[in-house]
């Protein structure tokens, strides 16, 4: 077997199999796992990392481990979990992602156009949005402290239109694609994607199958491109969550569990994920249904939506509080209070109220 097949040979015998002392075995048989790494060196022209004169001899055992800890990684553990050593130098930064255009594109965002950004949307923030800003920050920290931790990793973004969800999303991207993250912004429609800086439609990015078949899963696997991506990750945007069916989020969520490793009652892999929308707008759309199986295929009655903190934002930033407006902004407020019962709403009723306010309007 080639050096390549000997490490993932080795990697599968550390996941499925009870090996008393992986150290033992890596130290004898290292140079046959690692009999291919100077024909990568060469070939693939990765320079040796600052520091490499220090193990000069030993550049093959330092890249194999490097190597072998990139595939205990899709499995959700590291050498260390294993007793191994990990490697003396920095590989990541010399080729981190030369073979992997999704996660380049991703981080070729410029830090310092993206920091004055952080900057000036920050500055503009209202106290609601601010206070939803730190709680997201602080998930992704304790993510990024212990990624396998029993951390919240989910919040519901409510807020009606105009209360500033958008402008808060781009000041999440901006501050933490300044510092490197990786943020996947995604939304239910195409229009609401183009609004997400770097956006793509949840079904394009996930792969999520069009049916609403439950039980199944995104069309990802788990050596795939998308699957580094999403394993490098630091926060998941996914706005106008209330137009799907909850299958999709099941979906994806069942995909990301699987991906990194984490049983069922993760969340999304537990990478920190903002789901957002309107509980006052459009229903998910169910072929011949009545206004029961409507109700039922909401985001609120899945299972997930349980594990979700209910972040709100209250201030509309497009209406001006005055005389003038203020029976249109009771009515906004008032839509959003009655879906805010789980989706229990009463739909004819909700029309009748939707058309007096547009008849007075409009």
């Amino acid at each position: 077997m080639t050096g390549r097949a000997l490490r993932h040979l080795f990697a599968l015998a550390l996941q499925y199999t009870t090996i008393s002392n992986p150290l033992a075995i890596w130290e004898t048989f290292w140079p046959s796992m690692c009999d291919d790494i100077p024909h990568i060196l060469a070939t693939r022209r990765v320079p040796v990392p600052p520091r490499g004169e220090e193990i000069e001899g030993r550049i093959d055992l330092d890249y194999g481990l490097y190597l072998l800890q990139d595939i205990l990684n899709e499995f959700g553990k590291s050498l260390l979990d294993y007793g191994l050593p990990e490697p003396l130098l920095s590989w990541v930064a010399q080729h981190p992602n030369s073979n992997n255009p999704m996660i380049e594109e991703e981080l070729a965002y410029n830090p310092h156009q993206e920091e004055e950004s952080c900057n000036i949307i920050r500055a503009q923030l209202d106290p609601e949005q601010k206070n939803c800003f730190i709680e997201i920050l602080n998930m992704v920290e304790k993510y990024e402290q212990n990624p396998r931790g029993n951390h919240r990793s989910g919040f519901f973004l409510q807020g009606a239109a105009g209360t500033g969800k958008t402008f808060l999303y781009n000041c999440l991207c901006s501050y933490l694609r300044a510092r490197g993250k990786i943020v996947l912004c995604l939304a239910s429609s195409g229009i609401a994607a183009q609004l997400l800086p770097g956006g793509h439609t949840a079904h394009s990015r996930f792969k999520i199958s069009l049916s609403n078949a439950f039980n199944s899963g995104c069309n990802i696997t788990s050596n795939s491109p998308l699957a580094q991506l999403i394993r490098k990750t630091s926060l998941i945007i996914w706005d106008e969550v209330r137009m799907p069916h909850k299958s999709c989020f099941e979906a994806g969520n069942w995909t990301l569990n699987d991906i990194y490793h984490v049983s069922d009652r993760g969340l999304f892999g537990k990478i920190p994920t903002v789901l957002g929308g309107d509980f006052a707008q459009i229903f998910p759309v169910v072929r011949r249904g009545s206004q029961q199986a409507t109700v039922q295929a909401c985001l609120q009655h899945s299972s997930l939506w349980h594990s979700l903190q209910v972040l709100r934002l209250k201030t509309s930033m497009r209406i001006e509080a005055n005389n003038s407006n203020q029976i249109f902004i009771d009515f906004l407020k008032s839509l959003v209070n009655d879906a805010n019962m789980y989706g229990k709403i009463n739909l004819p009723a909700y029309i009748r109220r939707v058309e007096t306010v547009d008849h007075l309007y409009y």
